[in-house]
């Protein structure tokens, strides 16, 4: 077994990852010292294990450099599900493309490779006189347009609707009801019968109900809500309805993004000078009231002094 061991000083910590990137297999080990960062490498037929404490940190150190260089762009890296999602004004698509281009080389240079078979790319334009652009290329093989596509879970279309998430979500509820009901005729109590329910049904049905609740029709919730019906009468018990995890889910969230200064989001929940309430929104469209941000601002001042 072939073993390599590399020191690296930690203000040169760039070698880390051009030296990582470029081993095919193996096992990666880091040893932090006072200002010492060692690498070791023997030969295996396996990565790093699934959910080790050291993958984040290899995650972020192996990808910092992997960022979007234009204002207009960003890259939301998650794994190896990574969007880039980029604004396009009169009709000037060079960033945009530029973007895409300094992805592919920089995977390329780490010796990752881009399946454009599974690569989707999804326009959103609300435009009168919009027009289809030209086909976005990746290693000279044209890029599929799609009108929806799901991203982490949630169904996102082209015109921002959610009727195709709610309807996916609400089959994968009842399906799950199923189970509920075949642990009822075992004779199972409802505390165990809620709790099945939360953890089985209810973490489905409500997978990122900050993002899509609020722009939901009335029908789409009528739907939901009538699953927690359904697993009442099987629970034979009260079940917080839809609209009470979407609250209670937009607090704890928006709660947690107030105590980090650091978060991106951080100045849109800015307090008015008397301290008792926050700056309102300002929104031009009912799409842009009802997403999360202005949504859970507005859910917040009617709570009371914060």
């Amino acid at each position: 077994m072939e073993r390599k061991s590399i020191t690296i000083s930690s203000w040169n910590i760039q070698g880390l990852r051009s030296t990582a990137f470029g081993l095919k297999t193996g096992t990666q080990m880091i040893v932090l010292q006072e200002e010492m960062v060692q690498l070791v490498v023997a030969s295996s037929s396996t990565g790093s294990p699934q959910g080790c404490v050291l993958s984040p940190l290899l995650f972020s150190l192996l990808t910092h450099d992997c960022s979007a260089r234009h204002p207009s762009c960003l890259i939301v890296k998650f794994a190896d599900d990574t969007p880039v999602v980029g604004r396009i004004a009169y009709n000037n698509e060079s960033d945009y493309r530029q973007e895409v281009e300094h992805l592919e080389g920089w995977c390329s240079a780490n010796n990752l490779c881009i399946n454009v078979k599974k690569t989707k790319e999804m326009i959103v334009d609300f435009r009168r006189g919009r027009h289809l652009p030209p086909p976005l290329h990746i290693g000279g093989t044209a890029v599929e347009v799609v009108s929806s596509l799901r991203y982490l879970g949630v169904n996102i279309t082209n015109d921002l609707t959610w009727s195709t998430n709610t309807s996916y979500l609400v089959r994968k509820a009842h399906q799950r009801l199923y189970f509920l009901r075949r642990l009822r005729r075992a004779g199972l109590g409802s505390s165990v019968l809620t709790s099945f329910y939360r953890c089985v049904v209810e973490s489905a049905m409500c997978t990122c109900i900050t993002v899509w609740h609020g722009s939901c029709s009335a029908a789409e919730k009528k739907a939901l809500q009538r699953v927690v019906k359904a697993a009442q009468r099987t629970v034979g018990c009260s079940l917080p309805t839809t609209t009470d995890t979407y609250t209670s889910r937009c607090r704890k969230r928006a709660s947690c993004i107030m105590k980090d200064p650091t978060h991106p989001a951080h100045a849109l929940f800015a307090p008015l000078p008397s301290g008792r309430r926050l700056q309102s929104i300002k929104s031009r469209t009912t799409r842009l009231r009802n997403s999360f941000f202005p949504e859970t601002v507005r859910l917040l001042n009617s709570g009371g002094p914060l």
